[in-house]
């Protein structure tokens, strides 16, 4: 219910004024989190979907709802990137690690800092011909998960292909054709002939 409330001001000389004003609800609750989920990775990202709600949002007052979701690296939590959304909202980062969530309503209000950590993300290999011919695609592979490489498709006159290695001249590790590797950043193969 609005509460109206007389104002009155008075000058130095004494002079009494008054003005009326009507008062409705402010909205000064900052939204709720509700869930915050892993919900895709991609090459060098991961999706987070995040949910609130703002308790306040049946207010007259305009402004009021979710409008903006924000993430930054825990470490830096002063540093957020804002995304629009009312209901939820898809927030990528590039890395895995700990981070922090917000949501926003259009007052302004911030909600607590949740804190959420992405241990998903892939990260690409690189097939070097190293002197032999063709071209093979990146394979992208999410961190910490087994993953076939990869069968070699490149060829090289006169060499029979024996493997992979992480050094152009096979001093690095080596890999099988084919081999399941668990890579937790990027990494080039180079063929060995």
């Amino acid at each position: 219910t609005p509460q109206t409330l007389t104002i009155y001001a008075q000058d130095s000389a004494g002079n009494l004024g008054q003005t009326t004003a009507i008062l409705e609800k402010i909205d000064n609750t900052a939204p709720t989190i509700t869930s915050i989920k892993q919900t895709g990775v991609g090459y060098h990202k991961a999706l987070i979907t995040v949910e609130a709600n703002d308790v306040n949002s049946n207010l007259k007052q305009s402004g009021s709802g979710v409008c903006n979701y924000g993430i930054a690296a825990a470490s830096s939590a002063d540093n957020i990137t804002w995304v629009s959304g009312t209901s939820s909202a898809v927030l990528t980062v590039a890395t895995i690690g700990n981070y922090v969530v917000y949501a926003q309503d259009n007052v302004g209000n911030i909600s607590a800092a949740k804190p959420f950590t992405v241990s998903s993300i892939k990260y690409g290999v690189t097939f070097n011909a190293n002197g032999g011919s063709g071209t093979m695609a990146r394979q992208d592979i999410i961190n910490n998960t087994g993953t076939a490489l990869t069968k070699n498709t490149l060829a090289k006159t006169g060499y029979t292909f024996s493997g992979w290695n992480t050094a152009t001249n096979g001093s690095g590790t080596s890999y099988k054709d084919g081999q399941t590797v668990i890579i937790n950043s990027d990494i080039t193969l180079y063929a060995n002939w």
